[in-house]
């Protein structure tokens, strides 16, 4: 029987690992493509240095309850990511989606005002009490179709620049309203 390398698996999922704080490294060189997250309450990081080999064919992600999470993506992930979904649904403590400074190695703070994710297509943001910023610049997503946005009352503003590829932005009528701008009205739905 022939053992299978970590190059042929392609979905990694996580459920209810109680003590998880930090992805386990063995996954960085890993060509899995999508990793789903749930119920790893302390979870606080997916990686805690920069790395140039993780997640670069990660195509979707898919955070559930880890509520120990604050950041989802540090910034010196980005330019490893080919993501495709991101969808992050009941974390409690999140707060930023992209990380928008951090102290590297040296102690230098690195701030970027404007980044490309070119293949995100699709982004859902479901009850994050605690979400005050997808990114603190701003983001051209090409290919953006969807975005959802529900239940994220800190959240005031979504920093990206709209393409002609999107075709629904569903927000709730309390959420949001004022913050889309150059948007069609018809791409919206609320409920």
């Amino acid at each position: 029987m022939q053992l299978l390398s970590p190059w042929f698996i392609t979905k990694v999922v996580f459920v209810n690992c109680q003590n998880m704080r930090s992805l386990c490294r063995s996954f960085e060189t890993g060509g899995f493509e999508i990793l789903h997250l749930d119920g790893l309450i302390i979870l606080e990081t997916l990686f805690e240095a920069p790395s140039e080999l993780v997640f670069w064919n990660l195509r979707e992600i898919v955070i559930h309850k880890c509520h120990g999470m604050k950041v989802l993506l540090p910034l010196w992930l980005l330019s490893t990511l080919q993501l495709e979904v991101i969808v992050v649904k009941d974390c409690y403590n999140m707060q930023e989606i992209i990380g928008s400074s951090e102290v590297w190695l040296y102690g230098e703070e690195h701030s970027y005002p404007f980044r490309r994710f070119d293949k995100l297509r699709v982004l859902v943001l479901k009850e994050l009490p605690n979400l005050n910023s997808i990114y603190s610049g701003r983001l051209l997503c090409d290919s953006l179709e969807e975005i959802t946005v529900r239940d994220c009352p800190q959240l005031t503003r979504i920093p990206i620049a709209i393409s002609p590829s999107l075709k629904k932005i569903e927000v709730d009528p309390e959420s949001l309203l004022n913050t889309v701008d150059n948007v069609p009205r018809d791409c919206f739905l609320f409920w």
